[in-house]
């Protein structure tokens, strides 16, 4: 009887002991690693996730710092990555001259001389007159130059143009319009002896549209495929010109033409 008591107690501890080696096995298999198959510190072995993956960049390094910027080109860092130019182009090649103007043309470009910005014209909306519903913006220029052609569109606050005509100077020198659009005109002379002498408060342009409350900045913005403002001049060289940025109220009313 007593060696049956024995032999059950040896069971017991034989038992126990092989149970806590099944125990052991089991903590044993638990391996911790990236179990992302996308990571390029993928483990294939892993059974517990220990978030810590990490990837390839657009160089294919693993970990790296490169990224895609805004011009789909990977770069190491912030400093080589693409910009936006004066037109809000990323990667554009538009710049700003001294009078503030935004394109890629250089021959327009305003000087500096003696520390002041000069510049061979200025634009600016000069007048404007009222009709039923509607509100004329006349487009004017002093410049120092006889003017061949030009090309801007304009934009003002609640304004919706309809339709827009050559102004009077214009006309009268049997300027040509082409490309006129909802927002732009582009107009020039036909032939060597066809434009407008220097001089100032040149009548160019009449943006005519409806309103809602004059109020706000009136604006001569560009326009084109290349969007730009342009003056050209009887050799067709772009001229350097300023704008005057004016309130709708600041604006001389006159009468109807």
């Amino acid at each position: 009887m007593i060696l049956v008591s024995k032999i059950k107690y040896l069971l017991i501890i034989i038992l126990f002991i092989f149970s806590s080696c099944d125990d052991d096995s089991l903590t044993n298999d638990e391996i911790f690693g990236c179990m992302d198959n996308f990571a390029c510190n993928f483990d294939y072995y892993a059974t517990i996730d220990n978030e810590n993956c990490i990837y390839n960049d657009c160089n294919l390094e693993c970990g790296g710092s490169a990224f895609i910027d805004e011009c789909s080109i990977c770069v190491d860092t912030q400093s080589e990555a693409c910009t936006q130019d004066c037109q809000e182009i990323w990667g554009g090649i538009a710049y700003e001259d001294c009078c503030g103007n935004c394109d890629i043309i250089s021959e327009n470009d305003c000087e500096i001389i003696d520390n002041e910005c000069i510049s061979e014209s200025v634009l600016s909306v000069c007048e404007l007159y009222y009709e039923v519903n509607t509100v004329s913006f006349v487009v004017c220029v002093d410049s120092q130059q006889d003017i061949a052609g030009f090309q801007f569109g304009l934009e003002a606050n609640d304004f919706v143009i309809t339709s827009i005509t050559l102004g009077p100077n214009a006309s009268n020198f049997e300027m040509y319009t082409d490309g006129i659009s909802p927002s732009s005109i582009l107009a020039f002379g036909l032939g060597e002896n066809i434009f407008i002498p220097a001089g100032d408060n040149i009548e160019l342009a009449v943006f005519t549209g409806t309103y809602v409350d004059p109020n706000g900045l009136v604006n001569i913005i560009p326009s084109g495929n290349t969007p730009s403002i342009a003056l050209s001049n009887t050799n067709a060289e772009e001229m350097s010109f300023q704008l005057e940025i004016v309130d709708w109220t600041e604006i001389q009313i006159t009468d109807i033409p």
